[in-house]
This record gives structure tokens, sequence and C-alpha cells, in this order.
């Protein structure tokens, strides 16, 4: 988690800042999918909340003619609708949006 959170940032290892490309950003959506609905032990490193963190700033930051903003602002979107749905369907449906994404 801590990976994908840093290459939401545009930080590497070695200190230099190298945004993230459209091809590795789509790569790692159903990493971020799936650890989003995870819980994690307060020892085990950031959890979801810091995935959606970094998630939500990236998709504000990265410039409109990124082709990262594309995939970024439907995916959070998706994200938000799959959170509005109540009741037993929601993960048929959250598995349906997801599915249509990648």
């Amino acid at each position: 988690m801590e990976y994908i959170i840093r290459r939401l940032r545009g930080e590497a290892k070695g200190g230099i800042a190298v945004p993230i490309t459209h091809t590795a950003y789509v790569a790692l959506l159903p990493s971020i999918w799936s650890l989003i609905g995870s819980t994690t032990a307060p020892d085990e490193g950031p959890g979801p909340n810091k995935l959606l963190d970094a998630l939500l700033d990236h998709a504000l930051k990265i410039p409109f003619k990124s082709p990262c903003k594309r995939a970024s602002v439907e995916f959070v979107g998706r994200l938000f609708l799959v959170s509005r749905v109540a009741g037993d369907h929601a993960s048929w449906i959250s598995i349906a949006f997801m599915n249509s994404f990648f």
C-alpha cells in the first residue's frame, strides 16, 4: 500500500519526483480498488483512508490534459457511486462497475 501511495504522490525511493504514467496508473487501479475495501491493523502501516486520501489528491492535482485525468475521474466517480449503493446488491454492482472499467 505504501508503494501505491508513493506512486500516486509522485515520490520515488531516491527522493526524485516521478509522475505516474497512464499505463502504470491503470495497472494499479485493481490493487487500489482491493486495498480501499480492505481493513488493516494499526501496526500494519497506512490504511485504506491514507490510500483514498492519496488517490483523491492525485485526482485533484493532475493537469486536465494529463492522460491520467480521465481514468482518475472515472475511477473516483465509480468509487463514489458504489459507496452510495446500499443493501445486499452493493457487491454485485461494484463488481459490474469495476469490470466495465477494466
